[in-house]
């Protein structure tokens, strides 16, 4: 039988616990400690509740610091002045009483760079307010520009279908394209060129072999781009002298190091009299045993039927084309060919002669509507602009190296496994290389040098790195997208000029990040291992944010 104990009065149980303390209290004073509080406590009454104060530090962690700056915004919240002075040094001690690095948004202790979901602060901050005026004229202008394009793209699928209906011995009307068997979220690359398939395309029924529509026209015509003989590149080692700018000796390497980059020959491709193109060899991934068959990926009217409804929209709307006349590019130049005095926003970039793309349209991030227009008429020319200072429409999330290691540094817990190390590349012999986190970002404070005593250029290669940023740095991800610019066209998820937010659900978007990319640099070329990024080509446009930290080295 379970007994039954009477339950005593609030007021005998506190004096109870004044008396002796018993394993209740304890339970509960113990938890208070561990839980990083003082066991020296303020009681401050307010009219209806009491408050208790602590000393514990948000940032360390810890309660036994000399002085600690309270919050009166939160009232919760307190910095001790080391990690003031240390992790916040832009802010002063009444800039925290006043609101602290929490209430603002860009608190960089551990915990909450890893916090993800964003505050009401980042959550305005990242909201890209158009009116729907603006949204109607940024659609109209998206429609006037892309269907000229459009319509050359249908023009070309026509072709095809006029050729496939003749090869099957059918009228146009009675064709019927079959569906590629591709999976919805799987990207369609041509066997020849490696460029994505967007709808029509060429297909062995056999091999599965893939023909994008451009590779089929210049394989009737004869004249495959990339047809030229084969081409051998070899590598050249001239020593550890040359890479630290002496003049170096050539040395000489193994046949195997070279690099060969065969070309193909368009007399492998076989063309039909009826234009039909023949699965091409199995040297060159084909089977050459079937015609090269009609596909679409998807519905077999579903560009055509969008260039007429973009065409009525066009005809009912009375479109005038949005952007500015180019001579507008020209009014920043006198007549001397020179940058005219106005043109405060303007930077150069070459000095090459009779030439008048020797400087750089570049704007501060006010993104007030005359920088708007200034920056459509270079960017649709295909200028790279460069905007300054667009850390100040952010929270102020520090970029600082050592913030940067906090937040990559992982412990292996529950949610993430352990990596405190990086893949690295050294831009000087483009070697790759193992270095712990730690020795990394202390290089940005301290600097590194090889036995030379050259300064060592590193650049992180870790494939970890793709999706870092927006999965285990949520908030520099938030403060990154904060920082961008002309949002219309660069906002990952909401920008109406931005034609990747315009693709359907069901089309396979283009990889728009956002990735980082960590390397050192130097103020002054060394004409050796300067480039920490090879020329390549991207997909797509790029927009790149570029945080830098500055020390002087003594050597």
């Amino acid at each position: 039988m379970m007994r039954r104990g009477r339950k005593r009065s609030r007021k005998s149980a506190q004096i109870g616990d004044e008396g002796n303390l018993g394993n209740r209290s304890l339970k509960k004073r113990k938890s208070e400690v561990e839980a990083g509080g003082s066991s020296k406590k303020k009681c401050t009454k307010s009219s209806d509740q009491v408050k208790w104060k602590s000393s514990m530090c948000h940032q360390c962690q810890r309660n036994d610091r000399a002085r600690v700056v309270n919050c009166t915004n939160c009232k919760r919240k307190r910095f001790c002045v080391s990690c003031i002075q240390k992790w916040y040094p832009q802010m002063s001690e009444e800039t925290i009483v006043d609101a602290c690095p929490v209430c603002l948004g860009n608190c960089n202790c551990k915990a909450c760079l890893r916090l993800e979901g964003t505050n009401d602060i980042l959550n305005s901050k990242l909201e890209l307010h158009v009116s729907k005026d603006e949204e109607v004229e940024h659609s109209k202008y998206l429609l006037e520009a892309l269907l000229p394009f459009l319509k050359r793209f249908n023009d070309e699928q026509v072709i095809e279908m006029e050729m496939e209906a003749r090869r099957q011995g059918k009228y146009l009307s009675e064709l019927k394209i079959q569906r590629s068997d591709s999976s919805p979220n799987d990207r369609v690359y041509c066997d020849n060129c490696n460029t994505s398939i967007i709808d029509f395309h060429r297909s062995c029924p056999i091999c599965s072999y893939d023909l994008c529509l451009i590779c089929s026209r210049e394989i009737r015509e004869g004249n495959l781009q990339g047809s030229a003989e084969e081409v051998v590149d070899e590598y050249i080692n001239r020593g550890l002298d040359y890479l630290h700018g002496g003049i170096g000796n050539l040395i000489k390497k193994p046949s195997e190091t070279k690099l060969k980059c065969c070309a193909r020959s368009t007399s492998k491709w076989k063309v039909n009299k009826d234009q039909s193109i023949l699965c091409p060899a199995k040297d060159m991934d084909g089977c050459a045993c079937s015609v090269l068959e009609l596909r679409c990926i998807f519905p077999e009217n579903h560009i055509r039927e969008l260039v007429e409804k973009a065409e009525q929209i066009a005809e009912t709307t009375k479109l005038i084309h949005a952007t500015r006349p180019s001579a507008q590019k020209f009014s920043w130049f006198n007549s001397a060919g020179g940058a005219d005095s106005r043109s405060t926003e303007l930077r150069k970039a070459a000095s090459r002669e009779d030439s008048e793309d020797n400087y750089l349209y570049c704007p501060r991030g006010r993104n007030n509507h005359e920088d708007f227009n200034d920056f459509r008429c270079h960017w649709i020319q295909g200028e790279p602009v460069i905007v300054g200072n667009v850390l100040e429409s952010a929270t102020g999330l520090s970029w600082e190296p050592f913030v940067m290691w906090r937040a990559c540094r992982q412990i292996q817990n529950s949610g993430h496994g352990r990596h405190v190390e990086f893949k690295a590349i050294d831009c000087l012999d483009w070697c790759e290389l193992d270095i712990n986190i730690v020795q990394f970002f202390n290089g940005y404070l301290e600097g590194q040098f090889d036995g030379k005593m050259w300064p060592r250029i590193l650049k992180l290669n870790d494939c970890s790195l793709d999706d870092y940023l927006e999965k285990r740095l949520p908030r520099h991800c938030a403060e990154f997208i904060c920082c961008l610019p002309f949002k219309e066209y660069t906002h990952p998820s909401s920008g109406s000029l931005n034609l990747a937010v315009k693709l359907p659900p069901e089309c396979v978007k283009p990889d728009m990040g956002p990735k980082m990319y960590i390397a050192y640099g130097v103020s002054q070329e060394l004409g050796r291992g300067d480039s920490v990024t090879k020329l390549h080509c991207d997909s797509c446009d790029v927009r790149c944010l570029m945080a830098s930290q500055s020390i002087a080295i003594s050597v």
